[in-house]
């Protein structure tokens, strides 16, 4: 597996910058190496859903460290969909302005309501068991 990331001076974003960070690699090598910032930037949008409940866990009520737990439609699956819009060469890489990928990414897991529940570990697991595994 051969992936790249990159920074280019010579292309401006929306922003006026000139330097962006770009990925070149397999949609599967982006879950590896970009999906753990992912899980991090979803767990930041579910604070204040999280501070709301009183820690409370949306299954079983308990008090309890919640987890984000996706429901429907896995982060994998999400992110997979988002990277639709990336042309995949002939390689079958695509190259993806990062920051780009993230926002769409991010969008796609909106509303929080219909793609995360607030769990504890324990119903996070349970609800895991019962769901298909992603690919």
């Amino acid at each position: 597996m051969a992936f790249r990331f990159e920074r280019h001076d010579d292309i401006a974003t929306p922003d006026g910058n000139n330097e962006m960070a770009t990925f070149h690699g397999t949609i599967v090598e982006f879950q590896k190496y970009i999906g753990p910032l992912i899980r991090n930037n979803v767990q930041s949008l579910t604070k204040a859903r999280k501070r709301k409940l009183g820690s409370k866990c949306e299954e079983c009520g308990e008090k309890r460290e919640l987890e984000a737990a996706h429901i429907g439609t896995s982060r994998p699956a999400l992110i997979q969909n988002a990277l639709k819009s990336y042309e995949i060469g002939p390689d079958g890489k695509i190259t993806v302005d990062l920051e780009e990928a993230r926002r769409k990414i991010l969008e796609a897991h909106k509303p929080i309501e219909k793609h995360i529940r607030l769990l504890c570990r324990e119903c996070h697991e349970k609800l895991d068991a019962l769901s298909p595994k992603a690919t």
